[in-house]
């Protein structure tokens, strides 16, 4: 086996690896345009300007925990209005 042919073989897992890294991520690209086009509607229909991924998340977090409101534990500056 000469030089080349063994450099080819040990460089073909990294080629198929790096193939298959560029697809995943131009999918995960458009799963994320998707996601955005996807979390704004959905804003505006609940009436939420600008709602994203990120803001979503955070909601459905608060649902899952119970929490009807923005901040689940009581802080200095809020502490009071609970009382």
């Amino acid at each position: 086996m000469t030089k080349t042919e063994t450099d080819n073989q040990e460089q073909e897992p990294a080629i198929v690896l790096l193939r298959r890294y560029d697809k995943l991520k131009a999918e995960l690209m458009q799963v994320e345009r998707e996601l955005g086009k996807a979390c704004a509607a959905y804003g505006r229909s609940i009436g939420i300007w600008g709602l994203t991924r990120d803001h979503l998340r955070i909601q459905l977090n608060h649902r899952e925990q119970g929490v009807s409101h923005g901040n689940p534990r009581p802080t200095a500056g809020n502490a009071k209005l609970r009382t």
